[in-house]
């Protein structure tokens, strides 16, 4: 089953014998590791910045210290209690200064060690290395979940990636380990994963079962066989009562469940992850590859699981597959679509899986092993397959990453606006209190906020009546392009007066979408001034502040982006005090 463990390169050791070997093997998995990695995180700092994304929007007052981080270690974000990774995240941030680009490296560096734990329990299972154990590391270390590597708030979901590829090692060994031995380990990574948030308590149910039939196979008459239990009987608890706290406290706005047509395409959009972002531009083919690869999995690993003398590691590596799955089913009965990139890790670990252990099965059994009688071209048949898909990673997350880090760094070169103009230019998440986190910057003296002015003294003035505007703006300096006239509105001032700016309130009722929103103003010599925002919406009443600072006349408001019309509800003129 196994070979000699190296082939000593000599002179008299040709080099392709010694590049078959298992000597020549490491040193080309390992080598392809090392460079995957440095490709991630070379990715991570150039397309992170040093601002908040997205949703770490939301932690700047704990990260500040505006507010006591204790109780944001342990609250919920949306259905998620991220404990490991919020303290993660407040750590790297103040270890690095308060760069934002600190978690983004963190998960690189995170993702690559799970990668290395992968090709380590290849190793294991096969007792040598093979060529195509650079499939899990090109299935994980690819930008194809480019958010996970642009958003530092996704440490919390780098730590579940890993947690899940040591839990993997674990179940890899159960079968030369004692069984309550191997219980203590997959039990204490089952603790860590409880606090990722739900990906990780999905692994709960069925993790719990595996550690019972552990304890049941150890003895149990012992106080080892107890603990287990207990650990088992605790982790379900910690399951249900995250469960009944979100039933109990909704997520606002929480959607209706869906109908069973399309929790079912949910699911299948889900599963065409598995093959990275590639799986968004043929959701109904590799979908059903993904399902197909789904129910293969859980065949091989249950006819090993119930046969001797691979049970055991069967067991626990089918934990990892149904947990996947129960994501999965929890994913389709409340979300619209499959397609969040940062599942696509969580997808690579069942394809690594079904690698490690359809592989073993194939080794193990006489006249099936394939990889073995054709070491070179058979396995690098099958790591190609995860170059291909890497490659669209690459191809995808390039993409994506420029768009981030160009909208993101757009800021700096506005800097010359004071923070409640910038902050309502670049509004960067559907935060209703987006200035506020503006200005914590500020206040702190973070960089991204030097050279920024501080907000001009002004007042509110009266309500400016508007109506809707059917017509053409005088020299209007950029004109409706093809898809014709524009939703628009027109306030005139009673007489020309000197604005600072106005604040603009309006209702939007629609799904999440960063909406082109344009102030137009004629100055008393009949020219026309303009201010662009462009904010991230979702279904709220959201108040703006467009910089004017200039005698005006009249005021109109206009959207570029006709299938989501706004409705005003106030034009507030600011004026200097």
């Amino acid at each position: 089953m196994s070979e000699p463990s190296s082939v000593a390169r000599s002179p008299l050791v040709p080099a392709w014998q010694w590049y078959v070997g298992d000597s020549g093997r490491a040193w080309f998995v390992w080598t392809g590791w090392a460079a995957c990695s440095l490709a991630v995180l070379w990715y991570a700092l150039r397309h992170s910045v040093n601002l908040p994304a997205w949703e770490e929007w939301l932690t700047l007052p704990q990260l500040l210290g505006e507010s006591d981080p204790w109780p944001w270690f342990f609250g919920r974000l949306q259905e998620h209690r991220y404990v490991i990774g919020r303290v993660t995240l407040w750590l790297v941030f103040h270890a690095s200064g308060g760069d934002f680009r600190a978690g983004c490296a963190a998960s690189a560096v995170l993702t690559s060690l799970a990668a290395a734990v992968l090709v380590r329990t290849a190793r294991k299972l096969r007792g040598s290395h093979h060529y195509a154990d650079l499939l899990p590391v090109f299935l994980l270390l690819n930008p194809g979940s480019c958010e996970n590597f642009f958003l530092g708030y996704q440490i919390a979901f780098a730590w579940d990636v890993l947690f899940a590829a040591l839990f993997i090692r674990v179940a890899a060994d159960a079968d030369t380990r004692p069984a309550h031995a191997t219980g203590w380990r997959a039990a204490g990574l089952l603790a860590l994963l409880s606090l990722g948030g739900w990906i990780g308590l999905s692994f709960v149910p069925p993790g719990a079962c595996w550690l019972l039939w552990l304890a049941w196979r150890g003895g149990w008459r012992s106080w080892s066989a107890a603990g287990l239990t207990g650990a088992a009987v605790a982790l379900v608890g910690y399951f249900v009562w995250n469960y009944w706290e979100l039933k109990q406290n909704p997520l606002p706005g929480e959607p209706p469940q869906n109908d069973p047509v399309t929790m079912f395409r949910v699911l299948t959009e889900y599963a065409a992850l598995m093959f990275g972002p590639r799986g968004t531009k043929f959701p109904v083919m590799l979908g059903w590859v993904g399902v197909a690869v789904f129910a293969a999995t859980v065949v091989v690993l249950g006819v090993q699981a119930v046969r001797a003398p691979r049970r055991a590691a069967a067991g626990g590596a089918l934990v990892l597959v149904l947990a996947v799955v129960i994501m999965g089913v929890a994913l389709s009965l409340r979300r619209p679509s499959g397609f969040a990139a940062r599942n696509i890790p969580l997808l690579a670990l069942v394809g690594s899986v079904a690698f490690l252990w359809m592989g073993r099965w194939a080794w193990d059994r006489p006249g099936y092993r394939p990889l073995r009688v054709v070491p070179f071209a058979g396995s690098i048949l099958v790591a190609v397959g995860g170059g291909v898909i890497a490659f669209y990673g690459w191809a995808e997350g390039l993409v994506i990453g420029k768009d981030h880090r160009d909208r993101h760094k757009a800021v700096s070169h506005d800097r010359e606006m004071p923070v409640r103009f910038l902050a309502s230019k670049h509004y960067l998440f559907p935060d209703p209190l987006m200035v506020e986190r503006y200005q914590s910057l500020k206040r702190w003296g973070h960089p991204s906020m030097a050279g920024v002015p501080d907000d001009p003294p002004c007042v509110e003035g009266a309500d400016l009546p508007f109506e809707p505007f059917a017509g053409a703006i005088p020299k209007d300096p950029h004109p409706p392009g093809p898809r014709g006239p524009q939703p628009m509105w027109r306030a005139v001032l009673p007489q020309p007066t000197p604005l600072v700016g106005v604040r603009l309130s309006f209702r939007y009722s629609r799904a999440s979408n960063q909406l082109p929103i344009m102030v137009l103003w004629s100055r008393p010599d009949g020219t026309v001034g303009t201010a662009v925002c462009l904010p991230w919406v979702i279904s709220y009443v959201w108040t703006i502040d467009f910089p004017i600072n200039e005698v005006a006349t009249a005021v109109w408001v206009r959207t570029d982006y006709d299938p989501d019309p706004i409705q005003p509800v106030r034009l507030v003129p600011l004026v200097a005090p």
